[in-house]
């Protein structure tokens, strides 16, 4: 005879959790901003897939074992077979327990929930742990064999039913795995669209004294000016780069860069500061500051960048190229001048070797090696570019976007 409490897989029905969790995934994607989803789309598809992904849980088998056992008074009272005077009062006898413990790989909750196929009228009882089940075995008899296949019957059954999750979790990992990507672009469409609709009006945005959030580096680019876009943030607003600046930045930075692989008879002798200055040439013809707003200038040796109300807006650190430890120094570099809202930035590395594909081939590698970067975003496509998700030195949980040029500058 045994007895048992707390009976698996009977909290709810699984499917109905898996919506929830698509629902969630779901509201999780409507809370990212335009910028961010063009930024690194692929990876947050990556980071939303494994988040939300579910795999059905493994039983450890050959792990299982005793926790605990002893002697125990059992009430014996509801047994219709025994003699007892009243059944409505616990009549206790001496009786021995066994509690196993059976380890398993997966998500505790995975175990409350009744899979699609199965009827769990009949699950056992017990305790979902953290990476174990708990359950608790009492007898009167010293049946061993009695109770071993107990104890075979209760862990068939409990496979069953993950046999059966694991087709429902399969069906619904094919899901999201459909639906983030397809949700994501639907998102960016309706957000462009929006902000499409809000330029085409023609009227400016209003300027408060105190704004509640960030606000979009006030950058002119011809023929159109580009407009402020408010961000509700509890921080203090600042300046920030909107990605379609940040890629046009980037585009007129590429175009220099060519200009002097293609002609390096002009631009022979220059020495690192003067090739820097011959970026910004460009730069400030194609971009003109508004009132509240400077243009392209660097500062000390080192920085290209836009500055807004006294702070920087926009980064880009200049190196001639110098192996590993310069690069990994010139992200570090970069990474103290940022500040929490700054989440675009930029390298450019100038290459005065003869093997420029030596030099490319060696970048992904090291800039991942650099301990705050987070991936490669392998679905930027340069031929001579990279791009990479960055931690922010003082806040592992902000990301920026890091793209690395090379050029080929002469000697």
């Amino acid at each position: 005879m045994t007895g048992r409490k707390d009976r698996f897989f009977s909290s709810g029905e699984l499917r109905e959790y898996l919506s929830k969790l698509k629902g969630q995934m779901i509201a999780e994607v409507d809370a990212y901003s335009l910028d961010a989803l063009s930024m690194d789309t692929e990876g947050i598809i990556q980071k939303l897939e494994a988040k939300y992904r579910l795999e059905s849980p493994v039983l450890m088998l050959d792990e299982i074992a005793i926790d605990q056992n002893g002697e125990e008074k059992i009430d014996v009272s509801k047994d219709p077979m025994r003699l007892i005077r009243d059944h409505t009062r616990p009549f206790y006898i001496a009786g021995t327990f066994v509690e196993i413990i059976i380890p398993f790989k997966g998500k505790t909750e995975l175990f409350n929930y009744q899979p699609s196929q199965s009827y769990t009228s009949g699950a056992p009882t017990g305790k979902v742990e953290p990476n174990q089940l708990r359950i608790r075995y009492t007898r009167v008899d010293q049946d061993g064999e009695a109770l071993r296949r107990e104890i075979d019957q209760d862990l068939k059954m409990i496979q069953d039913c993950l046999n059966f999750a694991a087709s429902d979790l399969n069906q619904y990992n094919n899901e999201i795995k459909q639906t983030i990507p397809s949700h994501i672009e639907e998102r960016k469409q309706k957000l462009s669209k929006d902000r499409s609709m809000i330029n085409g009006l023609g009227i400016p945005l209003k300027k408060r004294d105190n704004p509640p959030g960030s606000f979009s580096v006030p950058v002119t680019r011809h023929p159109s000016p580009l407009q402020m876009v408010p961000q509700k943030t509890n921080n203090k607003a600042e300046p920030y780069i909107e990605m379609a600046v940040y890629e046009d930045i980037l585009r007129t930075i590429n175009a220099m860069g060519q200009v002097i692989e293609l002609t390096p008879k002009s631009f022979s002798g220059m020495g690192e500061e003067s090739i820097r200055f011959i970026f910004l040439v460009p730069l400030n013809v194609q971009y003109e500051g508004q009132a509240t707003g400077e243009t392209f200038n660097y500062e000390g040796k080192t920085d290209i960048l836009i500055k807004v109300n006294g702070k920087n807006a926009f980064i880009a650190e200049c190196k001639i190229w110098g192996g590993e430890k310069l690069l990994h120094e010139t992200i570090d570099q970069l990474l103290g001048y940022l500040s929490w809202r700054d989440t675009k930035t930029a390298i450019l590395l100038f290459n005065r070797n003869k093997n420029l594909s030596s030099v490319l081939n060696q970048i992904p590698d090291i800039v991942t090696k650099h301990p705050n970067c987070i991936r490669h975003v392998t679905s930027y496509k340069h031929e001579t570019g990279f791009r990479f998700m960055m931690r922010q030195r003082d806040d592992p949980e902000r990301e920026m976007l890091l793209t690395v040029y090379v050029f080929d500058v002469p000697v």
